[in-house]
């Protein structure tokens, strides 16, 4: 017993050594004030009991009005009450009160107008408790992938069960009920009965789910390295934070108590969590982020924002991170001269002024108090100055989406602007004016203010002509359509309300040509978060679209399109592996293991208080063609070179000439790709050039030749010679064996 005592004290003794020989993490006064500000805004909406997002409270004050009120009185109290529980993801007491009201009000069980709202309610409450219970508990690569299949398929069936016999009740007593045939069929997916256990007139065939194109399938490896984060929608951005060479992962999440995650890549594989020696802890509730070196001091910042679609309360302000270089961040927001209480999810870096610092561009968003756009001009010394009015970018709309570039090869930085529920802006730069920056509105001559429902955009050079082209989605439509409706219809060759995505082609002549049907993107995508990246490394920018709505209803799965040379794009979700029916949020690119092809992490999860999901790592399986990884260093211009156009002259196998054009950038207005340029060369016999235009004025081109296929490379803008950079390729833990290397 003696010797038992004085060995734990021993041991006790050994641990608080190792304790005090660990260094405390010392965060900064900034950040520690910021997290206070964020958590007191989170406790005032918790007393706010009409916050869109907190459904306990909101179900909490229906149930106080159906006090006293039996339930054989379905009021509208009542059925708001079981909304709000199901929205909350208290999906059992859902059910429960949900039976007492069809029990009690409608005791033959029949369906009618009236008694159809809560069997829907009660279908859909079964459906997320089967999710609870299988995809959120046990959680597997394959879970809610549509067609949901192999180990997807729900191994605690009852919940599923339940919600398949009401859909079939529902489409008995409606066939044309569109969602009820949606949900009737991914229920039969989950039960592992699909198509055969359908009625035949019900079921949707599984051809409408067909992939054009065969491409290898991309695991879904986040579990094995702690990456599948659960939580709401957000951003994510992939970087090389710590300067060792290696992409991170930054990812955020919406809810207004949510932290935001710092992911360091270990080099041997695996990823750790760096959030707190970061810094990071109570630094909370962002929707999107991006990454930038803002300061020019080579360390790669970051800037979360906050309050997108929360209107007059999303008066949360965003915050700018700026990069220590030893791993820990600071928050730099106020003394940047950024700290505003305007709600935003978009924004865009760019050198607008072209002096060799970065600016920022932040999209508000105006829905009743106003809450202009602003164009913050990099100060030089850390701090940033508000010029939008005297640059002609007095903006005060519904703003949902941005993105910079020079779409007319002059070497100013242009804007376009994605407005929900009106006309979309296309500002294009008239350089320095008398000392002052200033912008043209070209909407209307350009051709590109549709569609009129839009949300995230981008520009890409999709067809490799040398001049940057704009992708802009659809998102919903007057008469708030339903979403599954609308996306099965579509699929059906049925009509449908939302709105279509708009591609616009680059004439280059300051006016672009739409041209999403002679493409194949007349797709309805729904989207939310996305971002573009070069799947098989054929040279082709293909595009990854995570897709939903705020509503628990708006379970559709998230679409992966391939370029086939710039002419059309081929549905690849199902052959892929990318069709998750959960949320699609940040979605970013970026070569993860250095093995020459790109891997996908995504943010998956929606608003809502139940509605959280994890987020996903796609290792890229690898494929046979060619790439280069090009890192570009400025040294007159913003030092992480944004805005640098690169062209690439290679000799095909058959001895033919071709060019590839890339931008340094980011991507998409919601997401964050890898800065690092990663460019997949077909089956390129050789380089015979790289040209890059870097962004500064007037301009600078610099070339550089002796480039070899399937190497990494640091390009200097002083410097008439490309460093080779010693990266090699490492295996992520649990994944593929890669053929690309």
């Amino acid at each position: 017993m003696a010797y038992s005592t004085k060995f734990t004290l021993l041991l006790l003794s050994l641990f608080l050594l190792i304790g005090a020989c660990k260094e405390p993490v010392v965060v900064p006064e900034s950040n520690k004030q910021m997290a206070a500000l964020l958590d007191t805004i989170a406790q005032n909406a918790l007393k706010n009991t009409s916050f869109p997002y907190f459904n306990s409270q909101l179900a909490k004050k229906y149930a106080a009005r159906l006090v006293g009120i039996p339930y054989k009185i379905p009021i509208q109290a009542r059925i708001m009450h079981i909304q709000e529980l199901l929205l909350s993801g208290k999906n059992e007491v859902c059910i429960e009160e949900c039976t007492k009201v069809i029990e009690a009000a409608f005791p033959d069980n029949k369906l009618n107008r009236s008694s159809k709202p809560y069997f829907r309610i009660l279908a859909m409450a079964h459906l997320r408790h089967g999710e609870q219970l299988n995809c959120q508990n046990n959680h597997n690569a394959e879970s809610c992938i549509l067609p949901i299949a192999g180990k997807g398929i729900h191994t605690q069936k009852e919940p599923a069960q339940k919600a398949f016999e009401i859909y079939i009740k529902l489409m008995e007593y409606d066939s044309t009920d569109l969602q009820a045939k949606w949900f009737l069929n991914l229920s039969a997916m989950t039960l592992g009965k699909y198509p055969d256990g359908i009625p035949t007139r019900f079921v949707i065939p599984p051809s409408t789910f067909e992939s054009e194109s065969n491409i290898p399938r991309f695991q879904d490896i986040a579990m094995g390295h702690g990456l599948a984060v659960n939580g709401h929608a957000g951003g994510c951005s992939m970087e090389d934070f710590n300067g060792d060479g290696l992409l991170d992962i930054f990812a955020t999440s919406y809810g207004l108590q949510d932290q935001c995650r710092l992911f360091y890549n270990d080099g041997k594989g695996s990823f750790y969590d760096a959030t707190e020696t970061a810094g990071l802890t109570g630094l909370v509730a962002g929707l999107n982020s991006n990454h930038v070196d803002y300061n020019n001091d080579g360390f790669m910042d970051i800037f979360i924002m906050r309050g997108g679609w929360l209107g007059n309360i999303g008066r949360i302000p965003n915050s700018l991170l700026k990069n220590n270089g030893d791993g820990t961040f600071t928050e730099a927001t106020k003394e940047a001269g950024l700290l505003d209480f305007y709600p935003t999810q978009t924004s865009t870096w760019a050198d607008f002024n072209n002096d060799g610092w970065i600016d920022l561009f932040v999209g508000n968003e105006t829905t009743g108090r106003s809450f202009p756009c602003q164009l913050f001009i990099n100060q030089k010394d850390g701090t940033f100055k508000n010029q939008a009015k005297e640059a002609g970018l007095e903006v005060q709309s519904y703003v949902k989406g941005v993105c910079s570039a020079d779409f007319n090869n002059d070497n100013w930085p242009d804007l376009y602007i994605s407005i929900i529920g009106n006309k979309n802006k296309l500002y294009i730069s008239r350089g320095m004016k008398d000392g002052v920056l200033t912008f043209e509105d070209k909407s209307e001559e350009a051709g590109v203010t549709l569609p009129i429902f839009s949300f995230p955009t981008w520009s890409w050079d999709y067809n490799n002509d040398g001049f940057e082209d704009i992708f802009v989605s659809g998102y919903g439509g007057n008469g708030n359509p339903d979403i599954p409706t609308d996306v099965l219809a579509s699929l059906e060759g049925k009509n449908y309300s939302s709105e279509l995505p708009c591609l616009y082609k680059n004439n280059g002549d300051g006016t672009f040509t739409e041209v999403r049907k002679e493409t194949k993107m007349d797709r309805l995508l729904y989207t939310m978060g996305c971002n573009f990246g070069d799947l098989d490394n054929d040279g082709w920018e293909d595009a990854y679209f995570g897709t939903g709505e705020f509503n628990m209803w708006a379970s559709i799965p998230n679409r992966m399109f391939r370029n086939k040379g710039g002419i059309e794009f081929q549905d690849v979700t199902t052959a892929g592996g990318f069709g998750q029916l959960q949320k699609g949020h940040g979605i970013s690119f970026g070569d993860l293991d250095n093995d020459g092809d790109q891997d996908i992490y995504t943010v998956t999860g929606g608003a809502l208080e139940g509605d959280v999901y994890f987020n996903a790592l796609f290792e890229n399986p690898g494929n046979e063609n060619q790439w280069i990884n090009l890192t570009l260093e400025g040294v007159k211009s913003n030092r992480s070179a944004i805005g640098a156009r690169i062209k690439i002259d290679l000799e095909d196998q058959d001895g033919t000439n071709r060019s590839i054009y890339k931008t340094v950038g980011t991507g998409a207005s919601f997401g964050g790709n890898s800065l690092q340029v990663e460019v997949g060369l077909a089956q390129a016999k050789k380089i015979n050039g790289i040209e890059v235009t870097w962004p500064i004025s007037p301009v600078l081109k610099t070339n550089y030749s002796n480039l070899n296929l399937k190497q990494h490379y640091l390009l200097n803008e002083a410097e008439k010679e490309a460093q080779l950079l010693d990266k090699p390729a490492i295996k992520l833990s649990g994944g593929n064996t890669h053929h690309s290397h």
